[in-house]
């Protein structure tokens, strides 16, 4: 292989792992906003909570239970 198709190899290596964590991220925002939408009596926003974590563990909950 010779060096210039080496280096035009790498750099589509480089665009598809930095493509791959846009997708990445995208899909984490987007799981986070479907589980906003789901847990109605949090007053926080999933995007950005930090208890996010521990409330995916707990599950859903009925409205009055806490």
């Amino acid at each position: 292989m010779t060096k210039d198709r080496r280096e035009s190899a790498d750099g589509r290596r480089k665009k598809r792992r930095k493509m791959k964590k846009r997708k990445d991220l995208i899909m984490a925002a987007v799981a986070r906003l479907s589980w906003m939408l789901k847990v109605k009596d949090c007053r926080h926003i999933c995007l950005i909570c930090k208890y996010y974590r521990k409330c995916r563990e707990d599950g859903i909950q009925k409205k009055g239970e806490i």
